[in-house]
């Protein structure tokens, strides 16, 4: 009888073994999945916390409002210069699809920059207090090249506040700073979100489009954190 017992017990515990070895690794996968989810949920915490950056305001030269957006971003330009922080508004010409084909023809095409200056102009700011700056850019880099172009001329410029979304925020200060870092003088940027913006700064973590809007910035200042790294201040982009 203690012949067959014994047998019992070797034939039980080898038919454990898979059973043992296949509870580890499920809970090894569980242990794994967790920790994947925490660190990536801190990541994009952290990643949001740093995207913002936003400057207590002070007078400055000018404002530079960037292109995209502008349903919140010229409400805020417009409330700041009401409220005495500039006397001047700048914009760069962003580059619009279709500009060469509908040259000469009757295709309407619609142009984000003038959009933009006819939205300023109808809630009270002086045409004669926009400034277009030539550039065709199609990025913030090339927005901050065209300006700092601009600004080597208009040395009576030595500050600006930046206006854009609140996740554009970092990048635009820190792509300005390094562009406009060419120029014989140091300017001051103030960086300033738009308050009209819709994007959920406490919350956004609740929503699928937010989260997306997370990781495509973050994904953006990586790419720009090269592109400063290893591009001069001073080459056009």
């Amino acid at each position: 009888m203690s012949r067959y017992f014994k047998w019992f017990l070797i034939i039980g515990a080898l038919l454990l073994v898979p059973f043992t070895v296949t509870l580890n690794y499920i809970k090894w996968v569980l242990i794994s999945a967790v920790v994947t989810v925490f660190l990536f949920s801190a990541t994009l915490n952290y990643m949001s916390t740093y995207l913002f950056l936003d400057h207590d305001l002070v007078e400055a030269d000018a404002i530079v409002v960037l292109m995209g957006g502008i349903d919140a971003r010229i409400p805020e330009t417009v409330d700041l210069y009401r409220d005495g922080y500039a006397k001047e508004i700048i914009m760069v010409q962003v580059y619009t699809e279709g500009n060469e084909q509908s040259a000469g023809s009757n295709i309407w095409i619609v142009d984000e920059t003038k959009q933009a200056r006819a939205e300023a102009i109808e809630r009270g700011i002086p045409a004669e207090k926009i400034i277009i700056i030539p550039g065709q850019a199609r990025n913030t880099w090339d927005e901050a090249v065209a300006v700092r172009d601009y600004l080597v001329h208009r040395t009576d410029i030595n500050s600006l506040i930046l206006v854009t979304f609140t996740l554009h925020t970092r990048r635009t200060f820190t792509t300005f700073e390094r562009v406009l870092g060419c120029l014989d003088r140091d300017i001051v940027l103030i960086s300033r979100a738009a308050r009209y913006d819709v994007f959920d700064y406490e919350d956004w973590w609740l929503e699928h489009r937010s989260v997306y809007m997370v990781i495509q910035e973050s994904l953006k200042v990586i790419y720009y954190y090269f592109l400063w790294l290893f591009s001069g201040c001073c080459v056009y982009r």
